[in-house]
């Protein structure tokens, strides 16, 4: 045990990186608790909206275009422009890439939990 404490102070990156994953697992230990305690976000106008621009986008990706321009809002919207719906966000494009090498025709409910 001793050995393990002198290996953690002789790499004092390694320390730092473990100090602020213990942190982080501390301030969102309600995201992964059970029962009553748990948190998660409250079903509403900011959700579903969402979630609606993650299956436009991914369906779009899907079909070989990019999402630049949706006809399901007014006569036609500009879906690139809107700020929520990323499209261009990198982790977003990485979501999308490992949704579909998954097999994945269409934008799952449970990736956004």
């Amino acid at each position: 045990m001793l050995s393990i404490i002198r290996k953690f102070q002789a790499n004092k990156t390694v320390m730092h990186v473990c100090i602020l994953l213990l942190l982080w697992v501390f301030f969102f230990w309600r995201f992964f608790a059970d029962g009553p305690n748990r948190v998660v976000f409250p079903d509403g106008d900011f959700t579903q909206q969402f979630f609606m621009f993650r299956t436009i986008a991914f369906q779009q990706l899907v079909a070989g275009y990019m999402p630049l321009w949706t006809d399901c809002f007014f006569g036609g919207y500009p879906f690139h422009a809107d700020p929520q719906a990323q499209i261009f966000y990198p982790p977003v494009l990485l979501n999308f890439g490992i949704l579909r090498l998954l097999g994945y025709d269409s934008f799952p409910l449970l990736a956004l939990t």
